[in-house]
């Protein structure tokens, strides 16, 4: 990182340079973007359900709809319907109309005259008020025709066009269908109480204008909380442009690799921007918190960049190496909209990273001089400082200090939290997406109550060619239809058998009593010949091997659209209704089914960042408990939102699920900055407890004013028109302050217990071969286990003349020549008599560390060395934090033990116990 940092500064000009032409060529490509806002996002590509609907689809016809809704108090009446025939006509005429289904092509089967009339209801228009009165009568007395074509109170109609396949991109499309009916609608403005389309196309329409309105308000927005937040926590607005300029750039990249990979714009996606702003400020501020604090200690130049590599290049890599990979989990679902998301976001927060330490360090080059020096107020002291001291004062009195309370507090929060878990609801529905009084809401919930629900199934029954032609099997389904009405919940439920049914009752005069199947399969055979295929397409296959059951309803709640379908499928299995091979779906269905992916890819995410993050901080430093510490301290502000979201009621969905893995992602970076700060202290205090005094005083400013950043800039998402996003964002603001106070206060408890080296320290030690071989400590250790022994314990350094033992004194320490020559003395007769010269791997005051007593001799340093400090506390430290290098170093004391007491055995038994030497 030090020679990344080095080069982009000498090569400013190139660096600079090369990043504009990268950025324009961003910004071409991302002029070819696409939007799309389709349900087709949350169901999952390629599954075998996804096929099935696609094969019921090509059988029975396409479910894409556009519907034009008309109501008025005096619709029955000649004037109303002659301007609603031609308003029909009008819109019959775009080019993307397959066919059309309304009161003027909708078949009014009845009987007339022993002959049975199949012709539309409104085949022509009624010329008086009566002709018209009576017409509404017979067209509320079809069940083919109420609730799915005209209200109840005969006021509300809908004009339903069927779509032809999209050409071009679907995103295009929609908005020429769209376009093509607002701009008929316009001409039939104020000629009925109320007109206006719903349908597909309409919806990603309004929602597409969602995500541009979005964008205005929550880019904007970002940028003033960002700039107004840490040019207050910093002191400079120059320092808080500094990460706008950054992430405009890498949001250029982004957007012009989604263009490039084909990753359209999407209802998640397109918060990308928002959240490279947000997100990738963090790091900018670490790096130009380092830079002031260089630049105070006298730095400036390639030096201060070379300090700020050198201090916390680590520490970037892997906290956006956990940033960038928390993102990336999310997309490990197989829903379209999730996985788009985590690739787009992913690349973002990549190219963030790529900014902050490529661009980041040419800019400094020419603009670094304006970034001041913090200026001393008070006692040569900043308030920035003043404030870290304080605060730091109050954890370590009280808090740190009494770690048996402080996790008490947390665990009673997080237990409870833990069980309000399964009490969330999963959901995942594109109308979930907006809020309870958006305008699309409204148009399609008076849709719902006037006359049918938007949610349609199709319950697709299979057998043989020509079985259902038969009496007997169409009156199973008959049968099925009438238990799928007695349910209550469906809007509306439409078959073969009810076509078949009001022919029968109009063979008999239209008598409701003759309202079923007929009996007979010859009557059957009859019945279908008054039908042109076109009109039971929906219905009955070609072969009549298949029939196709559509039923309506207004469930947006996908856990109760799921017992639906399981109550259904479960009544079909239980043979109720005979023996068929069958399927539910539909597009409604699938994005239903879809919540079980949902909980899945939240399982997975999770569980991949915190394995991740497991093994990516014990591996750096060297220790499974400061990879447990951290998932502890990172896993708690999750279980807290999760049990929040269990109580609150927010539902888990596309937007929620992306809390915890992002959230851990983002919050583990001031953890990591804390932990290597500490391990980078503990070097120079040698104890545990300073190391995390100097470590909170240093750290607490920058993590504070990420954390703060962080939570403003997700609550800037709390403004977004999607439910979703704006649950999200909220619920993220909320995990960044839970994150930032376990830094600040269960971090430093937990890290007051272990001792934290990483592993470019062991790999940087430079440990003699002949220490491990000569020193009865290091018996049977590798290099390896040595070092970590070493660098985890105390290693003192010693100036020639040095007392490190005085005789007389009590100690409780022992002591390991790793480098340099002591002499070991004592006074004789009032002189000083030297016993021995202690040189590499030599043990001394072995018999203080188990037992308290005075000290024998004096032990001084005679040239400049290194000495490992071993007390009792220590060990027990290391037993904790490397049990396996522990056992073997208690193993080798006891040997060292035990040799010293038969040395001494052998001294007492001899004439002079203590020789002179020569």
């Amino acid at each position: 990182m030090q020679r990344l940092f080095q080069f982009c500064y000498r090569h400013a000009p190139w660096v600079i340079g090369g990043f504009l032409l990268i950025t324009a060529f961003g910004l071409w490509q991302a002029t070819h973007l696409q939007v799309n806002v389709s349900t087709e996002e949350l169901i999952p590509r390629d599954s075998p359900e996804r096929q099935r609907y696609e094969a019921v689809r090509e059988e029975f016809g396409s479910d894409r709809l556009a519907s034009v809704y008309v109501e008025d108090a005096e619709l029955f009446s000649p004037e109303k319907l002659a301007i609603l025939k031609q308003l029909s006509l009008d819109l019959k005429k775009l080019p993307q109309v397959q066919r059309e289904e309304n009161l003027f092509t909708a078949k009014n089967i009845r009987g007339a005259g022993g002959w049975v009339d199949t012709s539309p209801l409104l085949q022509k228009l009624p010329q008086t008020p009566e002709a018209a009165e009576r017409e509404k009568e017979l067209a509320l007395a079809n069940p083919l025709l109420r609730r799915v074509i005209l209200s109840e109170d005969g006021e509300a109609t809908l004009l339903t066009l069927y779509l032809k396949p999209p050409t071009g991109t679907e995103s295009a499309y929609d908005h020429e269908v769209y376009e093509g009916i607002e701009e008929i609608l316009a001409g039939y403005q104020g000629k009925f109480d109320r007109v206006f389309q719903v349908g597909a196309p309409a919806i990603h329409v309004w929602m597409g204008d969602y995500i541009l309105a979005d964008q205005k308000l929550l880019l904007p927005l970002s940028c003033l909380i960002l700039i107004g937040l840490i040019g207050l926590m910093m002191g400079s607005i120059q320092v808080s442009i500094i990460p706008v300029i950054n992430a405009a750039i890498a949001t250029i990249w982004t957007l012009g690799f989604m263009a490039m990979v084909g990753i359209p714009i999407g209802m998640l996606n397109y918060i990308v921007p928002a959240l490279i702003l947000i997100i990738g400020a963090t790091e900018d501020v670490h790096i130009l918190n380092e830079y002031r604090e260089l630049r105070d200690e006298g730095a400036a130049g390639l030096a201060a960049i070379e300090g700020i590599a050198r201090r916390i290049g680590l520490t970037l890599v892997l906290t956006a190496l956990t940033t960038t990979l928390g993102f990336a989990v999310t997309g490990i679902n197989a829903l379209t909209i999730m996985q788009d998301f985590g690739l787009s976001a992913a690349f973002g927060l990549a190219a963030r990273f790529a900014v902050s330490v490529i661009f980041l360090p040419a800019y400094l080059r020419y603009f670094g001089r304006f970034i001041k020096a913090a200026s001393p107020h008070q006692n040569g002291e900043t308030r920035q400082r003043r404030l870290a001291r304080r605060f730091t004062h109050i954890i370590m009195t009280h808090v740190v200090a009494r770690p048996k309370t402080v996790m008490a507090i947390f665990t009673l929060i997080a237990v409870p939290c833990l069980f309000l878990i399964p009490r969330i609801r999963v959901s995942n529905d594109l109308l979930s997406f907006l809020k309870p009084d958006s305008p699309i809401l409204e148009k399609l919930n008076t849709v719902a109550t006037r006359l049918s629900g938007s949610k349609v199934a199709y319950i697709t029954l299979e057998g043989e060619p020509g079985e259902y032609r038969q009496a007997k099997k169409l009156h199973q389904v008959e049968q099925l239809c009438q238990w799928l009405r007695e349910r209550g919940d469906l809007d509306k439920v439409l078959s073969l058998t009810d076509y078949l049914a009001l022919v029968n009752s109009a063979m008999f005069g239209d008598d409701p009593g003759q309202l079923h199947v007929p009996d007979k399969d010859a009557l059957v055979a009859q019945y279908l010949i008054f039908f042109h295929r076109s009109t039971l397409q929906p219905y009955v296959s070609g072969d009549f091997s298949a029939v196709n059951i559509a039923i309506r309803s207004n469930i947006n709640d996908s856990s109760a659209f799921n017992r639906l379908v399981h109550e259904i499928e479960d009544k079909l299995n239980s043979g109720a209704f005979g023996r068929h091979a069958f399927s539910v779906t539909g597009q409604s269905v699938l994005a239903a089914r879809a919540v079980d992916k949902i909980i899945t890819g939240q399982v997975l995410s999770l569980t991949s960042m915190i394995v991740f993050l497991f093994l990516t901080v014990a591996l750096l430093f060297l220790s499974c408990r400061a990879g447990l510490l951290t998932v502890l301290s990172n896993i708690f502000p999750v279980v807290v939102v999760f049990g929040m979201m269990g109580l609150t009621g927010i539902s888990l969905n596309v937007g929620t699920c992306m809390v915890a893995a992002i959230t851990i992602g983002i919050a583990v970076d001031d953890t990591l900055h804390l932990m290597v700060r500490y391990n980078r202290e503990l070097k120079v205090c040698k104890e545990e407890t300073p190391a995390i005094a100097n470590s909170l005083r240093a750290e607490f400013f920058p993590v504070m004013t990420t954390s703060l950043g962080l939570a403003g800039g997700f609550l800037v998402l709390g403004c977004s028109s999607f439910l979703p996003v704006m649950e999200f964002g909220l619920l993220s603001a909320f995990v960044m302050l839970l994150a930032f106070a376990a830094d600040i206060i269960l971090t430093p408890v937990l890290l007051s217990t272990t001792r934290l080296i990483t592993l470019w320290d062991v790999i940087g030690f430079n440990l003699r071969k002949t220490l491990i071989e000569s020193s009865p400590v290091f018996q049977g250790m590798t290099r390896w286990q040595a070092k970590k022994l070493i660098l985890l314990a105390n290693l003192e350094d010693c100036e020639p003349g040095r007392h490190i033992i005085r005789e007389g004194e009590h100690g409780h320490q022992m002591y390991v020549v790793i480098d340099g020559e002591f002499e070991v003395s004592k006074g004789i007769d009032e002189k000083k008599v030297v016993l021995s010269t202690l040189a590499l791997g030599d043990v001394v005051g072995e018999v203080g560390l188990v037992s308290r007593v005075r000290r024998t001799a004096d032990v001084t340093a005679r040239t400049q060395g290194k000495l490992l400090v071993l007390d009792w506390e220590s060990l027990v430290k290391l037993q904790r934090s490397s049990p396996f290098i522990s056992s073997k170093l208690f193993l080798n004391l006891s040997r060292v033990l035990g040799m010293r007491l038969n040395d001494s055995l052998a001294r007492i038994n001899t004439q002079h116990p203590f020789p002179p030497k020569n």
